[in-house]
Formats: C-alpha cells, structure tokens, sequence
C-alpha cells in the first residue's frame, strides 16, 4: 500500500476503515449551539507517518466550515450574549460544586470556558472519567500543573452529568 496520506471527512456513527492505520484530528466546535457541525476529520495513513503528524499538527483543527459557522454565528449579537450568559453561570455553579469533594485540592481561578482543578489522583479519576464517558484533560505531566486536571465548562446537562461522574468516584474513593 502506498505510504501517503488518504485524507478525508467523516461523518460520527460512520465506521471508519478498518483495512489501514487510521486515527481521528478533532474538530471542536464553538458552542453547543453549533453541535450539527460536531464532524471530525479522519486520515488513513501508515503508522510511521501518523507519528511524525502527530508531533507537527495543531492540537485543536478547526475546519473552514466550523470556522465559516463561527463568524456568522458571532454576527448574532443578542445569542453571543446567551452563551456567554450561560458559560459564566456554568463555570460558576461547576467552581462551586467542585470545591466542596474531598478529593480536590485547588480549583484554580478562571476566566477562560474551562477551569484547572488539582485533584488528589490525576491520572486515576481522569481514567474513571473517560470510562464514564466524560472526557477532561488531564495535565498531570505538564510543568507547574502536576495533579490537575483541566475541565471545559459545558452546558448545565454536560455538568450535572460530570458533577455525578465526580460524586459516584468520591464514593469509590471513601470506600
């Protein structure tokens, strides 16, 4: 087979190949008012050219759709307000509700769309999370944020449901 790069689009629920090396770039989207442009891009693609991208390509690819998407969406003013509204609220209730497990040593301040928490186990609740389905950063290995965990603030749905992930592994921890 040939060494270059098949690129292309896929659509989420359509299985990939499985005839070649593949892997997904992520394509986050702005708001989850915009969730019908929540595609990711895929590249089929020998294993030895797929490490070599991966130390080169951006962390968060945007497509030109998406980024089509945003600028239009921003030239409405009075639902950019709505968002951000809502995102403030959220990161609020999310601090909040984060500062009272006992497991978590810091939440740090933010005004960002996400919120840096020092927990007890990085590592250990960030694999609980991602085998609840919730998936956070973990920057547990990077300079000056061992044992945190970097968390987006999403909509009151997103949070509650992370809020119980957390609650259900504090549980697991006191146990």
């Amino acid at each position: 087979m040939s060494r270059l790069a098949i690129l292309g689009y896929h659509r989420i629920g359509e299985p990939p190949p499985d005839w070649y090396s593949w892997f997904y770039i992520p394509e986050p989207t702005f708001a989850a008012h915009l969730t019908y442009l929540k595609d990711e891009g895929w590249c089929v693609i020998d294993r030895e050219i797929i490490d070599l991208m991966n130390r080169v390509k951006p962390p968060y690819n945007v497509s030109g759709i998406a980024q089509r998407a945003v600028i239009d969406a921003l030239d409405d003013e009075e639902s950019v307000r709505r968002w951000i509204d809502s995102a403030l609220q959220q990161r609020t209730i999310l601090a909040a509700s984060l500062e009272v497990m006992n497991f978590v040593e810091a939440v740090y301040p933010s005004d960002a769309n996400f919120i840096l928490v020092k927990v007890s186990d990085a590592n250990a609740l960030y694999r609980f999370l991602l085998e609840k389905g919730v998936v956070v950063r973990n920057r547990n290995n990077i300079e000056l944020c061992e044992g945190c965990l970097r968390i987006t603030v999403g909509t009151a749905e997103e949070n509650a449901r992370l809020t119980d992930a957390l609650m259900k592994y504090g549980l697991l921890r006191n146990n």
